[in-house]
C-alpha cells in the first residue's frame, strides 16, 4: 500500500451528503462517507452521532468482499427513529448495504451511553443483519492484545461468508480501527505502519498501535517450535535493586550462554539497570552481585532442568483463539515491544497463523449471505 496512487470521484447526493470513492489499487479500494447527520434528518436518521468527526469508511478487498468501519458512537433513540430508516431503506441498501455487525462494546459501556441494546438486536433481525458482540475493554491494552487475534478472524471468516461488514465500538476511537489495521497488516501483507497511516490519515483516532504489534509477534509465535528466530522482537530492562556502591552484572542464557556478563548501569539510589533486545521466548538469568551470583526477589523465579534457582522471563506470548486473561506476574523489570519490518519468512509466518486462528473460529455460526 505504500506510494500507491488514487483516484478521487464525489457523488452529491441529497441533503448535502457527500461520498468519495478513492480508488486504492491493486490491494484495496475504498468508500468515505463524510458529514454530520443530525439526528432524526436523511440517511442516518436512527444515528445520534457525538464528540468525533463523522467519517464511514468501507475497504473493500482483493476477494470481492467488504468491511464497514463506522468512526462514531452509535446511539438509537427509539423505534420511531428506526421506523425512519426503514423508510429510507432503498437508500439504506444503497449506501450502507452491510450484512453483519462486529461490535467491541461491552454491556456496561452500553448501559451507561444509555444504549437500548435490545432494540439495536431486534432492528439488526429486521433487516436481516448477523450482529456479533465480541467485547473489548476499553483503553485497556493488554485486553486488546490478547484478543486481537479473534477477532481479526471473526472478520476474515465473515468477509470469507461474502458479508459487509459494520466494525464498532463505544468512540471508535481504538478498538475498531485497531482490528482494521490489523487485518491489514496480517491478512493483506501490508506493513503495519503502512495500514496505521492509511487508517489514521482517514479519521482522528489513536489505535492501540504497540498492542498490535504485540499481538503480531504473538501471532507468529503459534507456528514456531522453539525460540523465535530472527531480529529482536522486544526491548527489555532488566532491574537491580540492592545498595548504592555495588558491582552489578546481568548474566543468563542470552549472554554468551551465561559466559558474557553485562554490566549494569547505575540509575542512582539502589537501581541499576542492563537494557536489553530479544527475539521472544523464555530466558533464564541471574545478577553477578560484587562477584556473587544471586536471584532476584522482585522478579519471577523458576528451577531449571538442573535444579538451579534462576530468574525467569517469557518475552511475549502465544496467541490463543480462546485467550486467557489472567493476572500477569509482578516483575520488576520492563518489556516493550520492538515494531519493525517484519522479515519473509516472519511474513510468511503471521499470514499462517492468522488464517489458522480465522479458521478456528467455530464458536459463532456464521450466517451465509
Amino acid at each position: 500500500m505504500d506510494g500507491t496512487s488514487f483516484s478521487i470521484i464525489k457523488l452529491f447526493l441529497h441533503n448535502n451528503t457527500t461520498l468519495i470513492f478513492l480508488l486504492l489499487l491493486p490491494k484495496l479500494s475504498l468508500f468515505l462517507l463524510s458529514k454530520s447527520l443530525e439526528m432524526g434528518n436523511g440517511l442516518m436518521g436512527a444515528f445520534h452521532w457525538r464528540n468525533i468527526s463523522r467519517h464511514l469508511i468501507v475497504l473493500k478487498g482483493s476477494f470481492t468482499t467488504t468491511i464497514l468501519l463506522v468512526w462514531a458512537t452509535v446511539r438509537l433513540q427509539s423505534k420511531y427513529m428506526w421506523d425512519r430508516v426503514y423508510k429510507h431503506k432503498l437508500m439504506w441498501k444503497i449506501c450502507l448495504n452491510f450484512t453483519a455487525v462486529l461490535n467491541f462494546q461491552s454491556g456496561i459501556e452500553a448501559e451507561n451511553w444509555g444504549i437500548n441494546s435490545n432494540l439495536i438486536n431486534e432492528s439488526c433481525q429486521r433487516f436481516n443483519i448477523l450482529m456479533i458482540n465480541y467485547p473489548i475493554r476499553d483503553a485497556d491494552s493488554f485486553d486488546m492484545r490478547k484478543k486481537l487475534p479473534f477477532c481479526v478472524g471473526l472478520l476474515l471468516r465473515l468477509l470469507k461468508k461474502n458479508h459487509r461488514v459494520f466494525v464498532t465500538c463505544t468512540t471508535g476511537f481504538d478498538r475498531s480501527p485497531a482490528c482494521v489495521i490489523a487485518y491489514l497488516h496480517w491478512m493483506t501483507d501490508t506493513s503495519l505502519h503502512a495500514a496505521y497511516n492509511f487508517i489514521t490519515g482517514l479519521h482522528s483516532c489513536r489505535p492501540d498501535r504497540p498492542a498490535i504489534a504485540w499481538a503480531t509477534w504473538d501471532l507468529i509465535a503459534m507456528v514456531e517450535k522453539d525460540r523465535h528466530e530472527g531480529p529482536a522482537t522486544h526491548a527489555l530492562t532488566f532491574v537491580w535493586t540492592g545498595q548504592e556502591g555495588e558491582e552489578v552484572s546481568l548474566v543468563g542464557d542470552f549472554t554468551g550462554n551465561w559466559k558474557e556478563p553485562m554490566k549494569a548501569t547505575h540509575k542512582g539510589g539502589p537501581r541499576y539497570e542492563v537494557e536489553v533486545r530479544l527475539p521472544q521466548g523464555k530466558y533464564y538469568y541471574k545478577y553477578i552481585i560484587n562477584g556473587q551470583w544471586r536471584h532476584s526477589t522482585a522478579s519471577p523465579t523458576e528451577r531449571d532442568e538442573r535444579g538451579n534457582l534462576n530468574n525467569v522471563v517469557v518475552v511475549g506470548d502465544i496467541a490463543s483463539v480462546r485467550p486467557s486473561i489472567q493476572q500477569q506476574k509482578k516483575d520488576i523489570n520492563i518489556v516493550k515491544v520492538i515494531e519493525r519490518p517484519l522479515t519473509e519468512n516472519e511474513r510468511f509466518m503471521l499470514a499462517k497463523a492468522a488464517r489458522c486462528v480465522a479458521f478456528s473460529v467455530c464458536p459463532i455460526r456464521l450466517a451465509p449471505k
